[in-house]
């Protein structure tokens, strides 16, 4: 399953998915974000993992999966966050070694979805929420 990484243009260090677990076509996706896996200058400088970081692996995961639910990104196509509504952060200590992150469908169009997002760690949820994600067009140069 890792070959869904391809999908993702983020690139190191600013992926934040390590490995896409399970995928359930119309249903949701699974993946982990494992702490040693971030960069030394962000496990240096802090002892908790940002909520804009989750946040930031939720909405990747989300990118991934709508590319399977429609269509691989075109090369003039950008994924964009859109909306954020997060109902709970819970700081995680870096420390912690692997968040398993969850996406699932509420609604999936050709360009844009909704989806609901939820990350754990250790079976205990730190961050859930929805979210969008949209295909965006590159500039032209």
């Amino acid at each position: 399953m890792n070959n869904y990484l391809d999908y993702l243009p983020q690139k190191s260090p600013f992926r934040f998915i390590d490995e896409v677990i399970d995928y359930k076509q119309g249903k949701y996706m699974m993946a982990k974000l494992y702490s040693e896996s971030l960069p030394q200058e962000i496990t240096k400088a802090a002892e908790f993992f940002s909520p804009s970081f989750i946040t930031e692996a939720l909405a990747q995961l989300g990118i991934i999966f709508i590319q399977f639910e429609t269509e691989p990104l075109k090369e003039n196509e950008l994924p964009v966050l859109g909306s954020i509504k997060m109902e709970k952060f819970n700081s995680v200590i870096l420390k912690v070694s692997c968040i398993d992150l969850l996406i699932k469908k509420v609604k999936v169009y050709s360009n844009h979805a909704l989806l609901e997002g939820i990350a754990t760690v250790k079976g205990q949820v730190i961050c859930n929420g929805q979210f969008g994600v949209v295909k965006s067009f590159k500039a032209k140069e």
